[in-house]
């Protein structure tokens, strides 16, 4: 079954812009809504503290999904830094009463082990992982027993290509 939205998850400001093009260009010729939220460039008091970065970043996402027509299930997708927001991420789309297709990680680092007070994850994971991936975060993917896709920095596109075509 494939996810009705995927949304890939924009990078923190000042960050790299994840490599999102080609898997939303796929996700949209499969038929699959492509939600890519964006945040804005001065967040003002909003990034007064991690805290409130997080949840700005939140509910940046959230309302992005609720206003673009995102049903589920929900394919959430993160890079880099921001893969530690998913899971909050994900609770807000259960709060919203929006089932979740799975989480995907790509070279991200990943949440605490107690986020999500122990339900978490809530839908399979996969991680994307090529040489940039973090050592230590695929080590803890591995452990956690989530799926990992080794690619190299040009297969992206094609490792969610294969994602859909699997589901």
């Amino acid at each position: 079954m494939l996810p009705h939205t995927v949304v890939f998850c924009p990078s923190e400001p000042g960050s790299p812009a994840p490599p999102w093009r080609e898997p939303a260009r796929l996700c949209a010729q499969a038929g699959v809504r492509v939600v890519e939220p964006v945040l804005p460039e001065d967040e003002g008091p909003a990034a007064d503290t991690p805290a409130a970065r997080k949840a700005h970043w939140v509910a940046t996402c959230a309302i992005a999904i609720a206003t673009s027509g995102g049903h589920a299930p929900i394919l959430l997708v993160a890079h880099g830094p921001t893969g530690v927001m998913l899971p909050a991420l994900g609770f807000a789309q259960r709060a919203a009463r929006r089932g979740l297709h799975g989480y995907v990680f790509v070279d991200a680092l990943i949440p605490d082990p107690e986020t999500g007070g122990g339900d978490w994850p809530d839908a399979p994971v996969t991680y994307i992982a090529s040489p940039d991936a973090p050592p230590d975060a695929v080590l803890q993917a591995e452990l956690r027993g989530w799926r990992i896709v080794r690619i190299d920095r040009a297969d992206l596109a094609q490792a969610f290509e294969d994602l859909l075509s699997t589901d």
